[in-house]
């Protein structure tokens, strides 16, 4: 543990005029801390004493060092009466002296030191006065930005969020130049008092929203908070589903058009994955890239996407259907080859088909996990060495490769990662129920997982808004992608202030006339 509060306190703990006893008890709470820094200065005509408290690694010493020390100390050598010195003390003396700084606060209690100590900022105190003065030195230590590593793009930003709070959220102000965007802190953690920024445009989101998100990140009650993830599976209204509910980005572009759009995001310091709610199922299905594209190859590659999500879902459990209880359903021609094919084979086509997915996942997983540079090249040669092998030993037939193959191939094409793993789950599930009923039972366990979907909310938002309930009029960022200049309206299911999103269809007009002249 960093440092050991007393909870028991019926009262906070003032700051005392005896700089010895503020020094004893910071000492305390900060035992065995061996990055705390205390550092004593005296006045050399009055000897009033002087206490800086930092962390070293998290405090700009440059800032603190030419822009704090040097001017409180060179302004006030000269400076004979200790009286005068501690009645300017404090914000009086900044004012007078004019320090190149940004924050600036009071500190009155030893809880308000604590923790604006561990958040990067340095107390100062001076004998004989009872409060201190916070100074704004963070610098924690971080990444530049680089680009997505998660949500690659051909065309658009490259630019990604990072794990300094304040880094992301300029980010966003960069993109949203407007005083109605709002930025609201709070802290959760108990130990890691973890900031989190909640970001909304207050004349487009609907005021519930944001006070259901408030409510929510409210009520955790934890000891720490490392990502963002801890507050996706804290707040979330079903954490048993399968099913992501927040769409998690590293993308400020996204953000942004959350935000245009009338969501609320959450950004986590400490996270480089900012969380948009509410998150509906097409959300998972959506790229970036598809409102950088012209209208109609985005409608194309969307038509795609959902293909291959029918298609990782239902292949290997269709086929197991058909090759084990509808033999009549497959053309007699391909029906002698499949049958030829796995009479050289000990298994049934169940155990084929969970043995190779096994290994694909297998595969996928140990790609991820390897080094970058070295993780591609062997999840691509094992899978061929694998699949090539199976088949010459007799382990699987040539048919059950290519379906794998081509169910593994669909599922990298759904573009968001948790998306992504819920269908894999959900295939095994479809695999198990098709080799013990056949047709029927693929069929269910599709209905089930229809009805899941439509039961699901998230922050109050049908999951399969705007399907069900059915709104056609938010089609249009759905199955297909109208051009941007026709896209008038916010979608309905986030109840935004303003629904309007331009005035009017801005299509770019047509002339003839020509820009050379004669």
């Amino acid at each position: 543990m960093f440092f050991n509060r007393k909870k028991d306190r019926e009262e906070e703990e003032y700051l005392s005029k005896n700089i010895d006893k503020n020094i004893d008890r910071l000492k305390e709470e900060f035992q065995d801390c061996s990055d705390l820094v205390d550092r004593e200065f005296k006045l050399s005509k009055t000897h009033t004493r002087i206490v800086i408290f930092y962390i070293d690694g998290i405090v700009d010493k440059q800032v603190l060092q030419d822009n704090v020390l040097s001017n409180i100390l060179v302004n006030m050598r000269g400076c004979d009466d200790p009286v005068k010195i501690k009645e300017k003390f404090l914000l009086d003396i900044i004012k007078d002296y004019d320090l190149p700084i940004g924050e600036i606060g009071k500190v009155e209690t030893i809880e308000d030191c604590i923790s604006k100590i561990v958040e990067g900022n340095t107390i100062l105190f001076m004998d004989g006065i009872n409060m201190g003065l916070c100074l704004s030195t963070i610098k924690p230590p971080g990444r530049t930005i680089g680009q997505p590593v998660t949500e690659a793009n051909i065309r658009g930003p490259f630019e990604a969020f990072t794990e300094n709070l304040r880094a992301n959220t300029s980010l966003i102000r960069k993109r949203l130049k407007s005083n109605n965007l709002k930025m609201e802190n709070i802290n959760a953690g108990k130990l890691s008092k973890t900031n989190i920024t909640i970001c909304y445009l207050k004349n487009i989101v609907d005021d519930n929203l944001v006070k259901e998100v408030k409510k929510r990140l409210d009520k955790i009650e934890i000891d720490t908070i490392i990502d963002s993830g801890y507050i996706e599976h804290l707040i979330e209204d079903s954490p048993l589903s399968v099913f992501p509910q927040m769409v998690h980005t590293e993308r400020p572009d996204t953000c942004t058009a959350a935000l245009s759009e009338g969501r609320v995001v959450l950004l986590v310091d400490g996270s480089p994955f900012a969380l948009i709610v509410p998150g509906v199922f097409i959300d998972f299905l959506t790229a970036p890239e598809d409102y950088y594209s012209k209208f109609y190859i985005a409608t194309f590659v969307r038509m795609l996407r959902y293909a291959a999500l029918f298609t990782s879902l239902i292949t290997p459990g269709f086929y197991i259907a058909l090759t084990t209880f509808h033999r009549a359903m497959i053309p007699s021609t391909l029906l002698i080859r499949i049958s030829a094919a796995h009479a050289e084979v000990p298994f049934s086509a169940t155990i084929e088909v969970l043995l190779m997915e096994m290994t694909f996942e297998l595969l996928r997983e140990a790609g991820l996990r390897l080094q970058k540079p070295i993780g591609s090249a062997v999840s691509i040669v094992g899978a061929l060495v694998i699949g090539q092998g199976a088949v010459k030993a007799g382990l699987v037939s040539q048919e059950i490769v290519i379906i794998v193959a081509l169910t593994g191939i669909s599922s990298f094409a759904i573009p968001v990662y948790s998306m992504e793993v819920a269908i894999r789950l959900l295939r095994f599930v479809l695999i198990i129920l098709s080799s013990m009923l056949g047709i029927l039972g693929l069929v269910t366990g599709l209905m089930v997982i229809l009805i899941h979907l439509v039961s699901l909310r998230s922050f109050g938002v049908p999951y399969l808004s705007p399907l069900a309930p059915m709104s056609i009029k938010d089609w249009q960022d759905i199955f297909y992608k109208v051009p941007i200049w026709a896209n008038e309206s916010r979608p309905t299911f986030v109840n935004p202030k303003s629904q309007k999103k331009q005035q009017g269809n801005s299509m770019p007009k047509k002339t003839n006339k020509s820009i050379n002249k004669v």
